[in-house]
């Protein structure tokens, strides 16, 4: 269950991460007069990390009962406490993981890296 938000949960953090790296970047008197430089692109690169945090956020916590959410896996985990068993754990750990993007909600199309490319799966 928790694969199924895992996309939203790391586009959060890396996000803010990165928002955050660039704030601390600016305190450097060096960096900041480089910054200062393309001041247009780095304000723009904020406000898009930004965006995208708060997006993803809203996504993570959405209340709607189509979607797949915070509270589902919270619910989930409550039901089926089979979930932390040494063998659920064990079989979660061999399960091998695929880099794949997250397809945005209502899309059909599912994405993996072919390279360093995105491309439909159908393609690969």
């Amino acid at each position: 269950m928790f694969e199924l938000i895992r996309g939203d949960v790391e586009t959060a953090t890396r996000s803010n991460f990165t928002y955050l790296v660039h704030r601390l970047a600016a305190e450097s008197a060096t960096i900041y007069h480089t910054y200062n430089r393309f001041a247009d692109f780095w304000m723009l690169n904020a406000y898009s990390l930004q965006t995208t945090f708060f997006v993803a956020f809203g996504r993570i916590f959405d209340t709607r009962h189509d979607v797949y959410s915070v509270h589902k896996v919270i619910e989930n985990t409550i039901a089926n406490p089979s979930l932390f068993s040494k063998p659920a754990l064990r079989a979660r750990k061999r399960k091998p993981r695929g880099l794949t993007v997250t397809p945005p909600r209502g899309s059909s199309s599912t994405l993996t890296t072919h390279g360093n490319r995105c491309v439909p799966i159908s393609k690969c």
